[in-house]
């Protein structure tokens, strides 16, 4: 009994001088590039690509500038689809490339009267090397 309670003893003198400053439990410790455009970045994956979101409300207009993890190199994909939630249902908006070859671009738009609302409340669905990705709207990191 007298060695379980040493061991116990020392188990707890252990867990509680652990240095737990490099816990890494939250997702986002690491740092994210500017937008170039003045919207807002939303993280594809992790750390796979980033969107970068302009949302002009009152033209009911989405840019979208693809590029890759760093933030900055511009990335071709197909063109990805905006799935809202608004208050009369769901709504898919397909976006149209903006130059690229072959369907293929990095920069893309779309044009609806479900995109005059702010915040938009939804999804982006794209694909990239074949994998696809639903990364959320108007996604705000908060620090």
């Amino acid at each position: 009994m007298l060695r379980a309670l040493c061991w116990l003893g020392v188990v707890l003198v252990w867990v509680v001088s652990c240095d737990k400053s490099d816990s890494h439990d939250h997702e986002h410790e690491h740092a994210h590039p500017d937008p170039q455009h003045g919207g807002t970045l939303l993280e594809v994956g992790h750390e796979v690509a980033h969107v970068e979101l302009v949302h002009d409300v009152a033209a009911g207009k989405v840019l979208l500038y693809v590029t890759g993890s760093d933030g900055k190199k511009a990335l071709s994909i197909d063109p990805p689809t905006i799935k809202l939630t608004t208050d009369s249902g769901p709504q898919v908006i397909a976006t149209t490339a903006v130059g690229g070859a072959g369907g293929k671009a990095s920069e893309f738009e779309a044009m609806h009267d479900a995109l005059k609302s702010d915040p938009l409340e939804g999804r982006l669905s794209l694909s990239i090397d074949g994998k696809a990705y639903n990364p959320e709207l108007e996604h705000d990191h908060d620090h």
